[in-house]
């Protein structure tokens, strides 16, 4: 379907915002950012070298991963935290005090449904086509969710202490790969 001396070179900028269309262009948007390229047995070399150059050249940290490697990475790192911010957001909304319950969200609420204000079409078409991978996320969110509900049904303080524990151990280590952001704070 390409043109002759035109090449297909899987990739994923890993940056992007909330924001759709030219509204979310920054010119520091992929500055410290990861661009993923997944290239296969069939991908020339001269095209992914040429990609690569561009990414750094943009200031992104490239990182080559097998394609269903990657699918099931940005699964567990972009599309499950989509579907829980959205999926928080349609739980307050369902509830019948929804404008009370909105009057008292603050910085925690936001933080954790940001991405929620993201354009649904678009995050439509990444899920349906992710789909297996996305599920497969879903069903490892489940297990971790089932396992905090059953330390606070059995009032286990010490396994949702361990929790809660490792889950600030790992967010605290997570990198800041967006100079941006780190600017803002």
């Amino acid at each position: 379907m390409l043109p002759q001396d035109s090449y297909f070179v899987g990739g994923h900028p890993m940056a992007g915002l909330e924001v759709t269309g030219v509204t979310g262009a920054r010119e520091d948007l992929f500055d410290g950012a990861t661009y993923v390229f997944t290239p296969t047995a069939n991908t020339e070399i001269s095209a992914i070298n040429s990609l690569k150059d561009f990414a750094h050249a943009l200031g992104s940290k490239v990182l080559e991963l097998e394609p269903a490697e990657h699918d099931r990475a940005v699964a567990l790192i972009s599309h499950l935290p989509h579907l829980l911010a959205a999926t928080l957001v349609n739980t307050v909304a369902a509830d019948d005090d929804c404008g009370g319950l909105l009057k008292l969200a603050g910085g925690g609420f936001r933080d954790a449904t940001r991405i929620a204000a993201s354009n649904s079409n678009m995050w439509r078409d990444i899920l349906l086509t992710n789909r297996e991978m996305v599920l497969q996320s879903v069903r490892e969110f489940r297990f971790q969710l089932e396992e905090m509900e059953q330390a606070i049904i059995n009032f286990n303080r010490e396994d949702l202490v361990s929790g809660l524990i490792r889950a600030k151990e790992v967010r605290e280590s997570l990198p800041e790969n967006r100079k941006y952001v780190s600017r803002i704070k």
